[in-house]
C-alpha cells in the first residue's frame, strides 16, 4: 500500500506543484486564525493572572473598591482585625503618564507602598540601588527592564503626571525581573504612600487592600467574614480566582474575529475541494485502470484521503506556526481597551497542548472531509464508464430528498437570526446573557452558510442558463455552469463567503459610524475637550475642581462641565460608570431619553438620587424608568431612583449616570477625569486651545482635543477595531479567486474536446477565451455578492440586539461596488490564465484527448 502511495499519489503531487501548495495553503487559512484568536485569548487570561499572582505575592485575599473612587484609609485597620487575618498591608494604585527627560513616554504602573508593611506581602529582589523608605516622598523603584529601554539609571529623575501637574522623583532601585518586577510587563514602580497619595487625590484613601491569612485559615472562610463585615462597601476577592471581568471583556471584542475564523475556514475548505476535485478528476483514468485491474474501491478511497491527511497535516503545520506569529500582531488591535481597563500587557504567547492538537489536527480533518466528495463520486462510476471522455461520462443527478434536507438547514440558520431579533421574550433573555447571543449567532450563521453551499447545486441546475440568451459566448458559458452544478457551486460559495465578510463588516463599520455620528451630533455639543490622557491605552489620570477654576479663566468660554468616569460592580459585573455635574451639563451637551420627556428628565437629574441608565444594561438586568435601585457605595448602599433610559454606545453590558453631587457624598471622590468647554459664538476653537495647551500643557501634562477631531478619532477607533477582519477579507477574496483559477481548469480540462470542437467549427480564439472568463465572472462576481447583502445583514441585526441601539441597516455601495470589482478582477485574471491554457493546445490534440 505504500509503495502505491509512493507511486499513484506522491508523483502526481511532485507534478503538480502549484496545485498542491494551493491546497496546503487553503488548509493554512483557517488554521491560521483558529490558533491565532485561540492564542489571544488565552495569552491575555495568562497575562492577567500572571499580574495577579506576581503583584499579590504572598496575599491570600484582596479588598477592592467596587468603584475606582477608592477605599477609606480606616478601611485597613477594620479589616485587619477580622478573625484569621495576620496582616492588612493598604496599597495606592495608579496607571500615569510619565515623562522622561521632559518628554513624553507612555504610560507607568505605579503602586504606593507603606515599606514597613509590604515585606508582608512581596519580596522585592533589586539589580541595583535599594528600596524607597517610609516618608522618602520624593524617590521612585522602577524595574531594570524599563529602564533599559529609556537609558536610565540611579539618580535620574522622571516625571508622574498627578492631580497637580508634573511631579518629579528620583530613581534610588532598579528591580529585577522576578516577583514584583514582573508586573505589567515591567513597565512598573515602587513610590512612599504619602507621596502616591499627595500625587494621585488619595488622601486618606488606599485602591486595595491585600490581606495576609494566618497559616491554619482557608481563604474562602476568611472572605465570608470580611465580607459580612463590609456589607457591599468594597469588594473581597481571592487573587487566584480574578479574571472573569477580563474574560467578558475578551468575549465581547474577539466574537468578531472567531466568526471571521470560521469563515475563512469556510473559504479554505471550498479551495481544498476544488483542488481535490481536480485532481480526482485529473487521474480518472489512472483510478479507474487500478479499478479494472482488480483494486477494490476501499483501497482507492483510502489512497484519495491517505493523500488529503496528508496535505492537511502540512497545512496545519504551517498555519500553526503562522497563527502563532499573528496572534502578537492581533492582540495590539484587539485588546487595546483591557490594556487599558485592567493594566494587561499580553506576552505569553506559548502554544499549549490543547491549542497545539486543535491546530494539527483540524486541517487533516477538514481535508478528509473535503475529499470524500470528490472520492465517492468517482468510484460510484463503473470503470468503463469513468474510461468515457467527460462529454459522454454519466453524472448523478439531483434527488428531491438532498433539495429537502439543505432547504431545511438554510432555511434553520435563517430563521434563528430572525426568531432572535423577532421574539421579545427571546431577545431579552440573550440581552441579560450576550453569550448565548453570540454563540447562537455561530451557530446561525454556520448553517446558513452550510445550507447555502448544499442548495446551490440545486438552485443553479434550475436557475442558470433559463429564458433566453442570444448571446453565443454567454449562452454556452451559462449552460456549462447549469450542466456542473456541483464545481460551481463550491466556486459560487467560497466567493459568496469572501463577500459577505466583506459587505457585512463594511455595513456593520457604516452603521454604527452612523449611529455614532448622530449621537454625537445630538448629545455632545462641547467644543474642547481637557484631559490628561486620550485614547492612548493609559488610564486617564484625574485632575481638580479647583484645575476648573483655572480653565475657566481663559477667554471666550460660554460654559464648562465635568465629568468622571469609572465603574460599577452590579451583580459581579462590572459597569461602566460615568457621573455628570448635572447643574452645567446641559449647558454643554445633552442626553436623550428613550420615552422623549426630555424637560422632564432634565428636572429630575438636578435632584439627589437620581440616575439614568443604558437601554442594553436596563434590558440585561431587567430595569425600567422608575425602579429604584440599590447601589453599592463606599458609604454602604443607597437607593436610586431611575429617571430615564438612554440609547447610549458602550461595553457590556452597559452604562450607569449618576450626577455629581451624589457621587462626591456617597463615594467620597471629587476627582475629574475631564473638562467639556462650550465657547463664544465667533470664539476661534483653535486660538482657544493652543492658549490652554500654552499655559498648562506642560506643567500638568494635559491634553487639549477639538469636537471635530474627536468624532474623527472615534471613526478611526471603529475602523481600527476591525482591520483585522479587512484583512481576512482579503486575503478571502484571494483565496476565492484561486478557486475560481480550479473551477476553470477543471472545466478546461472535462471540456477539452468540447472546445476544441467549437474551434474546429469556426469558433474564434477571442470567443473561447470570453466563454471562460464569463464562467469566471458569472461565478464570482454576481451569485455571491446578492446572497453577501443579505447574510451580511445579520451581522446588523446580531449587534443592535446585543448592544441595544437602533442599528439601521445601511446598503454599503461602496464596498458593494469595490467588492464586485475585487472580485471581477480577481476572477478575471484567474479565467484569464485558464483561457489561455486551453488556446495553446492545438485542435487535433484537444479532439484525441482521453
Amino acid at each position: 500500500m505504500l509503495t502505491l502511495f509512493r507511486t499513484f499519489n506522491l508523483r502526481y503531487l511532485s507534478k503538480h506543484k502549484l496545485r498542491t501548495a494551493t491546497i496546503i495553503f487553503g488548509v493554512s487559512l483557517g488554521i491560521i486564525m483558529v490558533v491565532a484568536t485561540m492564542l489571544v485569548n488565552q495569552s491575555i487570561l495568562r497575562s492577567y493572572r500572571s499580574l495577579i499572582d506576581t503583584a499579590a505575592g504572598k496575599t491570600g485575599l484582596q479588598v477592592m473598591p467596587n468603584t475606582r473612587s477608592g477605599l477609606p484609609a480606616s478601611m485597613v485597620d477594620e479589616v485587619a482585625s477580622v478573625k484569621g487575618i495576620k496582616a492588612a498591608v493598604p496599597l495606592v494604585i495608579s496607571d500615569t503618564l510619565v515623562s522622561v527627560k521632559d518628554k513624553p513616554d507612555g504610560g507607568l504602573l505605579v503602586y504606593g507602598i507603606d515599606p514597613k508593611k509590604d515585606t508582608a506581602a512581596r519580596d522585592y529582589t533589586f539589580t541595583k540601588g535599594r528600596q524607597i523608605k517610609a516618608g522618602e516622598t520624593s524617590s521612585i523603584v522602577i524595574t531594570k527592564t524599563w529602564a533599559d529601554e529609556n537609558k536610565l539609571a540611579l539618580g535620574d529623575r522622571i516625571g508622574l503626571v498627578g492631580v497637580n501637574g508634573i511631579e518629579k522623583l528620583t530613581i534610588v532601585g532598579l528591580l529585577a525581573e522576578t516577583g514584583p518586577g514582573h508586573t505589567n510587563a515591567g513597565q512598573f514602580a515602587v513610590m512612599d504612600i504619602t507621596a502616591a497619595r499627595y500625587t494621585f487625590n488619595r488622601t486618606g484613601k488606599v485602591d486595595q487592600v491585600d490581606l495576609i491569612l494566618k497559616a491554619d485559615e482557608k481563604p474562602e472562610t476568611v472572605q465570608r467574614r470580611v465580607k459580612a463585615l463590609l456589607n457591599g462597601r468594597a469588594e473581597v476577592e481571592i487573587p487566584s480566582a480574578r479574571g472573569g471581568d477580563v474574560q467578558k471583556s475578551l468575549d465581547s471584542m474577539a466574537y468578531m474575529l472567531n466568526l471571521a475564523a470560521m469563515l475563512a475556514l469556510f473559504v479554505g475548505t471550498f479551495l481544498i475541494f476544488n483542488n481535490l476535485e481536480i485532481s480526482v478528476e485529473e487521474r480518472r483514468f489512472g483510478i479507474s485502470t487500478l479499478r479494472a485491474l482488480g483494486l477494490g474501491r476501499r483501497k482507492i478511497f483510502s489512497l484519495v484521503i491517505a493523500e488529503a491527511i496528508m496535505l492537511g497535516f502540512i497545512g496545519s503545520l504551517f498555519g500553526t506556526i503562522v497563527g502563532a506569529g499573528l496572534a502578537r500582531v492581533m492582540s495590539g488591535g484587539l485588546t487595546g481597551y483591557i490594556l487599558t481597563m485592567e493594566k494587561i500587557r499580553a506576552t505569553d504567547f506559548g502554544l499549549t497542548p490543547q491549542i497545539l492538537a486543535m491546530g494539527l489536527l483540524m486541517g487533516p480533518l477538514v481535508s478528509a472531509l473535503a475529499a470524500i466528495g470528490p472520492a465517492t463520486r468517482m468510484l460510484n462510476v463503473a470503470p468503463l464508464e469513468a474510461l468515457k471522455p467527460f462529454e459522454t461520462a454519466w453524472r448523478p443527478a439531483s434527488s428531491t430528498w438532498k433539495l429537502i434536507v439543505s432547504a431545511l438547514v438554510f432555511f434553520t440558520g435563517i430563521g434563528i437570526i430572525i426568531a432572535v431579533v423577532a421574539l421579545p421574550s427571546m431577545s431579552e433573555g440573550f440581552a441579560r446573557d450576550p453569550n448565548q447571543l453570540r454563540n447562537l449567532s455561530m451557530v446561525s450563521i454556520f448553517l446558513s452558510f452550510l445550507g447555502s453551499v448544499l442548495l446551490m447545486p440545486h438552485l443553479l441546475s434550475s436557475s442558470i442558463g433559463r429564458g433566453s440568451v442570444h448571446s453565443f459566448v454567454l449562452r454556452t458559458a451559462l449552460d456549462n455552469l447549469r450542466r456542473v452544478p456541483g464545481r460551481t457551486s463550491a466556486t459560487v460559495t467560497g466567493m459568496m463567503i469572501a463577500l459577505t465578510m466583506m459587505i457585512g463588516m463594511s455595513a456593520l463599520v457604516t452603521s454604527m459610524t452612523r449611529l455614532l455620528d448622530d449621537e454625537f451630533n445630538k448629545m455632545l455639543g462641547w467644543d474642547i475637550l481637557v484631559q490628561t490622557t486620550f485614547f492612548n491605552g493609559s488610564a486617564n489620570v484625574p485632575m481638580t475642581e479647583n484645575f476648573g477654576k483655572k480653565l475657566a479663566t481663559v477667554k471666550g468660554i460660554k460654559a464648562m462641565t465635568t465629568f468622571t468616569t469609572g465603574y460599577l460592580k452590579i451583580n459581579d459585573n462590572n459597569v461602566m460608570l460615568h457621573v455628570l455635574d448635572m447643574n452645567t451639563y446641559f449647558d454643554v451637551n445633552d442626553l436623550i431619553p428613550q420615552d422623549g420627556k426630555h424637560e422632564q428628565m432634565v428636572r429630575d437629574l438636578k435632584k439627589r438620587g437620581t440616575i439614568v441608565v443604558s437601554t442594553m444594561l436596563a434590558k440585561k438586568f431587567g430595569y425600567k424608568k422608575g425602579d429604584i435601585v440599590t447601589l453599592n457605595t463606599p458609604s454602604g448602599k443607597k437607593p436610586f431612583k431611575i429617571t430615564a433610559l438612554i440609547n447610549y454606545f458602550s461595553q457590556e453590558p452597559g452604562i450607569l449616570i449618576v450626577g455629581r453631587g451624589d457621587y462626591k457624598e456617597y463615594w467620597k471622590d471629587d476627582a475629574v477625569d475631564g473638562f467639556e468647554m462650550k465657547l463664544e459664538k465667533g470664539q476661534s476653537i483653535a486660538a482657544t486651545s493652543k492658549t490652554i495647551k500654552d499655559r498648562w500643557g506642560k506643567s500638568h501634562g494635559i491634553q487639549v482635543r477639538e469636537g471635530a477631531e474627536f468624532k474623527k478619532q472615534i471613526s478611526g477607533m471603529i475602523s481600527q477595531a476591525f482591520s483585522l477582519n479587512n484583512l481576512l477579507v482579503y486575503i478571502a477574496l484571494i483565496v476565492a479567486a484561486f478557486g475560481i483559477i480550479n473551477s476553470s481548469l477543471i472545466s478546461i480540462l472535462q471540456r477539452s474536446r468540447e472546445l476544441s470542437t467549437l474551434r474546429a467549427l469556426g469558433a474564434r480564439r477571442r470567443q473561447i477565451k470570453n466563454i471562460i472568463r464569463n464562467e469566471g465572472l458569472i461565478m464570482g462576481g454576481v451569485l455571491g455578492a446578492l446572497l453577501g447583502v443579505g447574510l451580511g445583514k445579520s451581522l446588523i441585526l446580531v449587534s443592535a440586539n446585543t448592544y441595544d441601539l437602533p442599528l439601521a441597516f445601511y446598503v454599503p455601495w461602496p464596498a458593494i461596488l469595490i467588492g464586485f470589482a475585487v472580485a471581477i478582477g480577481f476572477t478575471g485574471i484567474g479565467s484569464a490564465i485558464p483561457s489561455k491554457a486551453a488556446l495553446k493546445r492545438e485542435i487535433v490534440e484537444g479532439l484525441s484527448y482521453e
